[in-house]
């Protein structure tokens, strides 16, 4: 009686274990391939986007900019003498554009990211100075963290004076790396989205 007693616990026992495990186990499984899913209709959702607007946007880049997961979609297009960039997150199952502060008569040259403190850098160089505005993405807006000018002796960070070994040490630390944008083509849309 005593061994069917210890039988029937054990096995009890037994039991809970492997259904806590597959309980516990489910969810996360379940959760993984429900975002690999959610990232494929993100991506044919911006592939659909660059068709329709191949003309303006003649070039694109797809990066996860806020490390969400979940990619962001940023579109060139030019002018004679201005870059439009424009930049597009997905939310609540809707493409939604990015606004891009201004900067009056300044007009963005480049734009870089720096993945380890998930910052878009905007470049308003010119053929002697280097000024530019570092941002972060916040939902469905961009948040402003620095802005930079070095002309010559002159270096300001967020409008104070700095020096040289500062201003290197600032850039070094950052490390943004340009922006790879892709020809907006079917065939680049079928390779990169």
């Amino acid at each position: 009686m005593k061994k069917n007693r210890k039988f029937q616990y054990l096995a009890i026992l037994l039991t809970l274990v492997l259904s806590f495990g597959y309980i516990r186990n489910t969810p996360v499984q379940s959760q993984a391939a429900s975002k690999k899913t959610q990232v494929k209709k993100i991506k044919r959702t911006y592939s659909k986007f660059l068709k329709r607007h191949e003309k303006p946007y003649f070039r694109f880049a797809v990066l996860d900019l806020n490390k969400d997961g979940y990619p962001e979609l940023i579109c060139m297009g030019s002018t004679v003498l201005n870059k439009d960039w424009r930049i597009y997150t997905y939310r609540k199952g809707k493409m939604r554009r990015v606004s891009i502060p201004s900067k009056g008569d300044s007009y963005t040259t480049s734009m870089a990211y720096n993945p380890k403190s998930k910052s878009i850098y905007f470049d308003y160089s010119g053929a002697s100075a280097w000024m530019g505005d570092s941002y972060r993405l916040k939902g469905s807006k961009l948040v402003h963290l620095h802005n930079f000018f070095w002309y010559h002796e002159r270096r300001l960070i967020d409008n104070k004076k700095v020096s040289y070994k500062k201003i290197n040490k600032w850039y070094n630390h950052y490390a943004y790396k340009m922006i790879n944008f892709q020809q907006n083509t079917s065939a680049n849309r079928k390779i990169y989205l």
